[in-house]
């Protein structure tokens, strides 16, 4: 197999293999890869490890699409190429450069589809790798004729690569002197990921191909769109209305017109698909932003509409959501938590409080590790406001083996004597390829946590990358951890959680246990996943028990453990272990 004329004109423009001729075959190329500490995507581009003037590497990336796109968005990729936070890397793309030590401990660059490992040297990890090499430079050779079909399909569309898009996003930010007002919108398909899984390996295009054509956003120079992800679109509507409400009343009718089409199946390889999506809105004048940088005004603009529509709920009566000035103080809020999570990991301000789960005798026989956060910036922090947060920064696996090492030191001492303490794990850090060796560092380093430790995964983290959740709960399951469903009954339920993921424990969330031996309705749920548990060999915890009647009428229908205030609130680490002696 020889290299196509686009891969090897490629390579040439980066001056990487002066010997590099185009007879050269995959074999030679990986070789010259892996001497010159390249690393080849299966996106026909680039990444390369080269030396600066002052010693330091230099990872050297061809892609553009990746620079624009906010860190928050490259953290909601499919997948990542994670850099080590100790390593000193400049990443340099399409000329501009980011230094890691600016950025966020943990950084993610969003180049490809695949997932890769890292390490402190990225050199070191590239030479060891020769046979993915292989599959890659082959994968990548398959995809240009692939690509050529999807530029096509492109044109036809009129949707621009989102490089393209962001620099016309930031020429706006020029010209200050417009006085109407314009939008954006950021539309994310939230069943087009599950969906492609079942049609051929054009679907992305072919899907889009669909939605444009139920896409009437208007026509002309004055409308952009472009995909920021395979899933995800941006639009942009240039001079809508001189006044707000006017550009208001537009974007919904444009919105809502829009919303009435998809209601329809879309047919695809003669199966139907029904498509739900979620939007954010931000309408806006450029002379409103006052940042001095073009590209900062266009990141803020993004961060905004993304910020909106992340906040659209399943159960929202619209699935869409303007920016206000109320999302705006929220806006800044979460900026705030940002900057403040990045001060409480290097000043040790997060501690964990231990709420006991209990038999029905009232014994207590394991607990829950709650992460509490007493930031010196903030004060008290909730967790359902900085986990959303430090999700989106990455910064939630620093958090998470914190948590990791913490829960299993207290089991090796101070909580000895109990039977088990269970941890809550997000989807971020389940894709992180260094998880379950982390995880088997930790118990050997404190051996009386193995056996010991559970983990907590929520429906919604089971339902993303199912096959790859299940694979690493196996291999997990082998050194020892049982899972814990949570909040069982308010996601996605599916028998098909049960039956293929390795779980041991399903816990009933509270909004069914609270008031249960007052209301017949809640006890038909309650006794019918009580049942279901036990037709697959599953312990049933009843979270959220607030009263002694809930718990009496709990325990008569042989629920196996129970955890609430009525039993015990959260306790520090100290009074759980006096507890466990009395």
């Amino acid at each position: 197999m020889y290299l196509d004329t686009q891969l090897y004109s490629l390579i040439r423009k980066f001056k990487l293999f002066e010997t590099l001729s185009h007879n050269d075959n995959i074999s030679s190329l990986m070789q010259k890869c892996i001497n010159e500490s390249a690393l080849l995507l299966p996106n026909s581009s680039l990444a390369v490890v080269k030396t600066s003037k002052t010693g330091k590497p230099v990872l050297m990336c061809s892609s553009h699409d990746s620079l624009p796109m906010s860190i928050e968005k490259m953290m909601s990729a499919a997948e990542f190429l994670k850099q080590s936070r100790e390593a000193t890397f400049t990443l340099k793309i399409g000329g501009q450069k980011l230094h890691f030590d600016e950025l966020d401990s943990n950084i993610y660059l969003c180049v490809t589809t695949d997932a890769y490992y890292y390490s402190k040297t990225l050199a070191e990890r590239i030479a060891s790798i020769s046979t993915e090499l292989s599959i890659l430079l082959a994968r990548s050779v398959r995809q240009n004729a692939i690509k050529e079909q999807q530029f096509e399909k492109s044109q036809v569309l009129k949707i621009n690569e989102f490089g393209n898009f962001y620099e016309e996003l930031k020429a706006l930010f020029s010209d200050k002197t417009p006085s109407r007002y314009s939008a954006m919108i950021f539309i994310d398909f939230e069943r087009f990921s599950s969906a492609k899984e079942f049609v051929r390996f054009s679907f992305n295009d072919d899907m889009l191909l669909l939605i444009q054509q139920h896409v009437n956003f208007g026509k002309g120079e004055n409308v952009k769109i472009a995909r920021v992800e395979h899933d995800l679109l941006a639009v942009l509507m240039k001079d809508i209305a001189h006044t707000e409400s006017l550009a208001f009343e537009h974007v919904t009718k444009k919105i809502q017109h829009f919303r009435r089409k998809l209601k329809d199946h879309i047919t695809i390889d003669s199966q139907k698909f029904f498509l739900t999506f979620k939007a954010g809105i931000r309408l806006f004048k450029p002379s409103e932003f006052t940042n001095t940088s073009n590209a900062e005004n266009a990141k803020t603009l993004i961060q905004q509409t993304e910020f909106a529509m992340d906040l659209v709920t399943k159960d929202a009566e619209v699935p869409y959501l303007f920016f206000t000035d109320e999302l705006l103080i929220r806006y800044k809020r979460r900026i705030a938590i940002k900057q403040a999570l990045k001060f409480a990991l290097q000043n040790d301000e997060f501690y964990l409080a231990y709420q006991p789960i209990y038999d029905d005798k009232k014994i207590i026989i394991g607990a829950e590790a709650l992460l509490r956060w007493e930031s010196k910036l903030l004060g008290n922090v909730s967790p359902g406001e900085f986990i959303p947060v430090a999700e989106q920064s990455g910064l939630v696996i620093d958090i998470g083996n914190l948590v990791a090492e913490q829960v299993c030191k207290a089991l090796n001492s101070t909580l000895e004597y109990i039977d088990y303490v269970s941890m809550n794990v997000s989807c971020i850090q389940l894709k992180d390829s260094m998880y379950s060796d982390k995880i088997e560092y930790l118990m050997s380093k404190y051996p009386k946590s193995r056996g010991r430790l559970r983990i907590e995964i929520t429906e919604s983290v089971a339902m993303t990358h199912l096959k790859r959740t299940r694979l690493l709960m196996s291999e997990l399951k082998e050194k020892g951890i049982q899972f814990m469903l949570d909040d069982f009954g308010t996601g996605h339920s599916s028998l098909a959680y049960l039956n293929e993921l390795p779980l041991s424990t399903i816990k009933i969330d509270r909004c069914f246990v609270d008031r249960v031996s007052l209301c017949e309705k809640k006890q038909a749920i309650v006794g019918s996943i009580k049942k279901l548990a036990q037709s697959f060999n599953l312990n049933c915890v009843a979270e959220g028990i607030e009263s002694e009647s809930d718990f009496t009428y709990l325990k008569n229908i042989n629920i196996d453990s129970f955890q609430g205030f009525l039993l015990s609130k959260p306790l520090t680490e100290m009074k759980l272990s006096n507890s466990l002696k009395r």
